[in-house]
């Protein structure tokens, strides 16, 4: 199974857990397009799995050209494959345009950390992971792509939850006044709410 297969099962699970457990219906499209690019890397395996894989892509193939509807939707299904990093985006843009408008300014401050820390991490495993599991010689060339799968998609996973924590503490004070009396007041205010609504 190639790397990029094994994150994939992997981000498929996250996903699928975000749009069934959590109901971020926002994550449909991206774990549509995820499924699409698992699909798509099984035909290529050496298996009788991938030639039954490779049988239906090709059934899909020959419907899309002779029917116009099922086309549309063929193509729509490439598409998505094909944009996975802009459709993640477009999930946390989406997400924060349905936040209430006084939490927005904070919705969009965490899923923007989320998404620095998540591509930030991606980013420096596409660029050194190769180069560091080159090192280790001890592990067999079979296990090799399962074992980069598996710390590309942690590395994913961690970046974008620290992201997100990190984003979180930020949007935390975004709001807070400089002025030490007025902080003051603020923090006063969030430990006693009731005391603003008490008349002397």
């Amino acid at each position: 199974m190639a790397y990029s297969g094994v994150a994939t099962l992997g981000f498929i699970g996250t996903n699928g857990n975000k749009v069934f457990e959590k109901e971020d219906w926002t994550r449909i499209p991206v774990l549509t397009g995820q499924v699409i690019n698992a699909l798509d890397e099984a035909s290529n395996l050496n298996s009788q799995l991938a030639g039954k894989t490779c049988k239906l892509i090709t059934t899909c193939e020959n419907m899309a050209k002779s029917d116009k509807l099922f086309g549309s939707v063929f193509n729509a299904g490439k598409f998505i494959k094909n944009n996975i990093n802009p459709l993640i985006v477009a999930s946390g843009v989406t997400k924060v345009a349905l936040t209430k408008k006084e939490d927005r300014e904070k919705a969009f401050i965490t899923e923007g950390g989320m998404l620095c820390g998540m591509f930030s991490a991606e980013g420096f495993m596409k660029r050194n992971l190769d180069g560091y599991l080159a090192k280790i010689t001890f592990l067999p060339k079979k296990i090799l792509p399962i074992v980069k799968g598996v710390v590309f998609l942690s590395a994913s996973l961690t970046g974008s939850s620290l992201g997100r924590k990190l984003g979180k503490e930020i949007a935390n004070i975004w709001d807070v006044p400089l002025d030490p009396e007025a902080r003051l007041a603020m923090e006063s205010s969030r430990k006693n709410p009731d005391e603003l609504s008490i008349k002397a």
